[in-house]
């Protein structure tokens, strides 16, 4: 009898471990399934040398308030991937490349301004709670447009110019819960501008620096897993 008493004892212990070690199982947090975020940025680029104008674009010696917004889709442990787009309106020098071979608009030292915007995919790595690191990285298109000297003339290139780009960040976020996050990330991107046009000696390198503070929300929240 007391085997008998002993044995059922054991099976209902045996029973009882699991489903009480599910009752007390806490379930992760579930991360968004869409993040939507916008920034503003500290943004600087090298100069320009346009063989296709005849024209040097000065823009180093400015810097500008580049504005950003993003969408993206969460994958899995706080990582997604998205679309971003920027937007700064730069003042720069615009000068002639050479005397002999002079812009298509006649204009050498004058003070002017370029839109210059962006297309680009994005990766983002980095969340949790509280305090925690963000790596990203991005490629894509920027774009020059609407080139004008402080008189209202039109520069060249008229049509503007797009080139490919490629940017990698670091930086910090804080979460304020597993739906707001606000980050600030330093940036470091290079342009490839076509050499159509220039010597050996001419660069078509162009190093781009941003640093910027963004504010991000996510959408649609997953089911928790357990």
């Amino acid at each position: 009898m007391i085997a008998r008493v002993t044995c059922l004892t054991l099976a209902l212990l045996c029973v009882a471990a699991p489903v009480r070690a599910q009752i007390i199982r806490v379930p992760r947090s579930a991360e968004p399934r869409v993040w939507t975020s916008l920034g503003a940025s500290f943004y600087q680029m090298d100069g320009i040398v346009d063989g296709s104008s005849d024209s040097v674009w000065d823009l180093e010696v400015n810097s500008g308030i580049q504005y950003r917004g993003a969408i993206e889709w969460g994958i899995r442990n706080q990582t997604s991937l998205g679309v971003t787009g920027t937007y700064v309106s730069l003042p720069f020098r615009y000068y002639a490349r050479s005397a002999e071979t002079p812009p298509e608009t006649s204009c050498n030292g004058c003070g002017a301004d370029v839109n210059i915007s962006s297309l680009v995919l994005s990766l983002h790595v980095g969340g949790g709670p509280g305090l925690h690191q963000v790596i990203e990285a991005q490629a894509g298109v920027t774009r020059f447009a609407d080139f004008r000297a402080d008189d209202g003339r039109e520069l060249a290139p008229l049509d503007g110019d797009s080139d490919a780009s490629l940017a990698v960040g670091y930086g910090i976020g804080y979460s304020f819960s597993n739906r707001l996050q606000v980050t600030v990330v330093q940036d470091f991107g290079v342009l490839f501008h076509q050499r159509t046009g220039l010597s050996s000696g001419e660069g078509s390198t162009i190093q781009q620096r941003v640093t910027r503070l963004g504010l991000r929300y996510g959408l649609f929240r997953q089911r928790p897993g357990v």
